[in-house]
């Protein structure tokens, strides 16, 4: 069990390393008495990622039970086709990003449900970026969790795919204005580093999953 929180935590930073989450983030918090707006772009974008993880893990779990609740070679199969899918975004994002700056998207409007959407829009502008939550479903239904636990696995990601755009509030709600200096140099360092920082840590993410697969194929041949 030490070894899926595990999982699930890394796979959820790994997720929450998100260049166009963050420079959005810090464009939101550089306008007038951001707290309420911030919040509910926060809120948005949970909100999405968690109905749209606990919709493809109720579907695995109610439709292919038998493949993903028991750690069957099917089970390795999927999860090293996503890592290879992982690999290869990796290599190609790495060799697009190089000096690419990560525009902000801007809302349509700075009312708190213009935030909001905001927030879910660019979650489903994000899902071709999806592998590291289907890598960590895979590993829950794995665990033969029940619904509820599955729900709170999914909860906690979420809570640390988040995390980040969490860390950069609490920064500005200590600093206020004082925080600029340190937001502008946050965002100058994700658009030089944060596209290929996001690609070797998928790479990464991909290469363990892989070599999960490996150890469990070669546990298969040994017995």
């Amino acid at each position: 069990m030490l070894s899926f929180c595990l999982f699930i935590s890394v796979a959820a930073l790994i997720d929450s390393a998100n260049p166009l989450n963050i420079a959005t983030h810090i464009y939101l918090l550089g306008t007038p008495k951001p707290v309420l707006r911030v919040c509910t772009f926060l809120i948005g974008i949970y909100v999405t990622y968690f109905i749209i993880g606990t919709c493809i893990a109720f579907f695995l779990y109610d439709f292919v039970d038998d493949f993903f609740r028991n750690p069957q070679l099917i089970d390795y199969i999927f999860g090293s086709i996503i890592g290879l899918i992982l690999i290869g975004f990796g290599l190609y994002t790495f060799h697009k990003e190089r000096r690419k700056v990560h525009h902000e998207k801007k809302p349509f409007s700075l009312k708190p449900m213009g935030t909001f959407f905001l927030g879910t829009l660019i979650t489903i502008a994000n899902l071709p970026t999806v592998f590291p939550y289907l890598a960590a479903i895979d590993q829950m239904l794995k665990e033969d969790l029940e619904l509820f636990e599955i729900l709170s696995a999914i909860w906690w990601y979420n809570v640390l795919y988040i995390s980040p755009l969490l860390v950069l509030f609490v920064i500005y709600l200590i600093l206020r204005r004082k925080s600029e200096h340190l937001l502008i140099i946050t965002k100058d360092f994700v658009d030089k580093w944060g596209g290929r920082a996001m690609a070797v840590l998928f790479m990464g993410l991909g290469v363990y999953l892989l070599v999960d697969t490996a150890i469990f194929l070669f546990n298969g041949i040994a017995t």
